[in-house]
């Protein structure tokens, strides 16, 4: 786990995410473009993992846009500066533990509302 922010600290959270309904709509992505974040599922609850990279002009490259579904033992640890979709449990409500690292200002985190929603479906 890397920050090259001097005044950025540790932030390790825990979260409860609702189980999402199904399809799924992404209706937005997010990056941090200063560190990596981890999500670790603590209950087996199956997540969505939506990634790609960014555009030369910093906007999420949809062309190349991913999306997976990782089992409850999986964790995942997105690079800093990669566009991924906000934590979504698939198969139960999840408990997650999550770290990156922030220094409490707009540059930690940057969203980004999609002008056209993506739809998941999972073979359930």
């Amino acid at each position: 786990m890397h920050n090259p922010r001097p005044l950025a600290r540790p932030n390790l959270t825990f979260m409860r995410v609702p189980v999402a309904a199904t399809p799924v709509t992404i209706v937005a992505l997010e990056r941090h473009p200063f560190s990596n974040q981890a999500f670790m599922p603590l209950d087996g609850t199956c997540h969505l993992v939506a990634v790609c990279p960014a555009t030369h002009k910093g906007d999420p490259d949809l062309s190349e846009l991913r999306v997976f579904e990782a089992s409850g033992a999986q964790a995942i640890n997105y690079n800093a500066n990669v566009w991924h979709a906000p934590r979504t449990a698939l198969s139960a409500p999840g408990a997650f533990v999550m770290f990156r690292w922030d220094d409490g200002s707009a540059a930690d985190t940057d969203t980004r509302s999609l002008k056209t929603p993506i739809t998941v479906e999972f073979g359930r």
